[in-house]
């Protein structure tokens, strides 16, 4: 089945995620039909690490379309761990199995009670890797925050798209979708042996986390959801919503900096962060080597650093710098392309996907305009065509599509722990709102505060205090129905 889509929006930067089965229920099995070859890892040299290679149908409701392959790492601290926590670090395209501090970023308490497991989804990292589709996107003729430029730089996307997916020679491109990852995931925990799992997932780990739920309920012991997207994966609700919780983000930094004497934009740093846009579009700031930046170039910047609230205060310095130098002190803005990276995600969002609310270039063009506004950063949410900076602009064209069947939670499921942040800047409070709607028994814990989800070393120890209870003790340490846990320092603070 093939369906038309020409406009979403990604809205899922990710950070580091985690997941894992609890004690009691998840201990091991010794009854397993198959089990997993674990072996040293080539790129951890310690013996608490081992990974291993584990062969999947392309095609669970079809077995001989043929397999596919996925990498998973698994990290045993103690042998105490008798429990495996796994967890899905984001994206779609997120690959966290290369990443050490992925593993070892939990408290020993944790660590006695957890293995942490994680894999690579199909089409991602070291499982079976999408990588042949790289195409440059040639330039439009300035900023597509130009209305002008915005149909053809809509048109060349899609069209180079499309061609991307042609030239892409790994046949697993048409088996991608959260459907497929899902069920994945109950192989893998078959073949280590658990007859339950706890999962946490970070951004799009956390539509992963609702539909494991929905597709194997009784094989979940405790799930965290932090930086949740809709539980509807509804694409036009999260076109609509999206493009202003970005700028309510950088508007929560900047009255923190204005309530800050040791910011160093402070008393004035919204009117600072106006001038500095006003000084880009009359053609006032240049990059290192001298080239002159455009407005999408300092936004390309924004993005990803405002999903980190420890960056912060990077963004502030950043912009006093240009106002004292006009001097764009950041890397130089990158070449726009079709990649592989791209690729993934748009494979698994159109899979996904049953719903845009998009159907024509007029429909996006009609959208946009409710949002167009120069010298906003909401424009740029909607409009940006740049997805080596992952932005948020993705047009799809004659991509497979087998939508998600509706999510079905029975009244027995575990009480999931939900974690929302007020200042997500890319999966927005509401997400997590609609979230704990949906799920039954779970329990939001809200963070008052920015960045792109809370449960991290070195963000929230309250957020940390809470989530950590909840993997030791269960639903019986779960925060009571409205906790909220405030910023233990101001974000806009120097980093000293």
């Amino acid at each position: 089945m093939v369906r038309q889509f020409n406009l979403v929006v990604q809205l899922l930067l990710a950070v580091t995620a985690i997941a894992g089965c609890s004690s009691g229920s998840g201990s091991a099995s010794a009854n397993q039909a198959e089990s997993i070859n674990w072996q040293s890892c080539d790129n951890f040299a310690e013996s608490e690490f081992q990974c291993a290679t584990v062969t999947v149908p392309l095609d669970y409701n079809n077995p001989l379309v043929g397999n596919t392959y996925l990498h998973v790492v698994k990290y045993q601290k103690y042998p105490t761990a008798t429990s495996a926590l796994f967890f899905n670090s984001g994206g779609p395209w997120g690959s966290s199995t290369q990443t050490k501090t992925s593993f070892t970023r939990f408290s020993d308490e944790i660590l006695k009670r957890y293995s942490i497991i994680n894999f690579d989804p199909r089409g991602v990292g070291l499982s079976s890797r999408i990588n042949d589709c790289t195409l440059a996107l040639p330039a439009t003729g300035g900023s597509i925050m130009e209305q002008s430029n915005f149909i053809p730089a809509f048109s060349l996307y899609q069209s180079q798209l499309s061609a991307c997916f042609n030239l892409e020679s790994n046949n697993v491109k048409y088996y991608m979708g959260t459907t497929n990852t899902a069920k994945d995931m109950d192989h893998i925990r078959q073949l280590v042996g658990y007859s339950q799992i706890s999962f946490l997932g970070y951004s799009y780990g956390t539509q992963l986390g609702s539909v494991y739920l929905s597709l194997f309920p009784d094989n979940i012991d405790k799930m965290i959801l932090d930086g949740n997207m809709n539980p509807d994966h509804n694409l036009y609700y999260l076109m609509v919503t999206g493009a202003g919780t970005f700028t309510l983000s950088m508007q929560y930094l900047l009255e923190s900096c204005n309530n800050n004497p040791s910011c160093v934009l402070y008393p004035d740093a919204s009117q600072k962060y106006r001038d500095f846009i006003n000084q880009i579009n009359a053609g006032l700031v240049y990059t290192r080597s001298g080239q002159p930046v455009i407005l999408d170039d300092f936004y390309a910047y924004l993005v990803p650093t405002l999903q980190s609230l420890k960056s912060y205060p990077e963004i502030m310095t950043v912009i006093k710098y240009g106002l004292d130098t006009h001097i764009f002190n950041y890397k130089q803005p990158v070449q726009k392309n079709i990649s592989g990276h791209s690729m993934v995600y748009s494979l698994v969002m159109t899979s996904d996907m049953d719903f845009t609310g998009l159907s024509t270039y007029q429909d996006a063009m009609n959208l946009a305009s409710l949002y167009w506004n120069k010298t906003s950063f909401d424009s740029y949410v909607v409009l940006s065509n740049d997805p080596a900076n992952e932005n948020l602009f993705r047009s799809y064209s004659s991509l497979p599509n087998n939508p998600l069947a509706p999510l079905v939670y029975p009244d027995t499921v575990p009480a999931a722990l939900i974690i929302g942040n007020y200042y997500d800047p890319s999966t927005g409070y509401d997400n997590s709102l609609e979230m704990n709607a949906v799920l039954p028994n779970s329990v939001l814990l809200s963070f008052n505060g920015g960045g792109h989800c809370a449960y991290n070393v070195g963000v929230s120890q309250c957020i940390n205090n809470y989530a950590n209870a909840y993997l030791l003790n269960g639903a019986e340490s779960l925060p009571p129905v409205g906790t909220v846990c405030n910023d233990a320092i101001n974000p806009s603070s120097p980093v000293e």
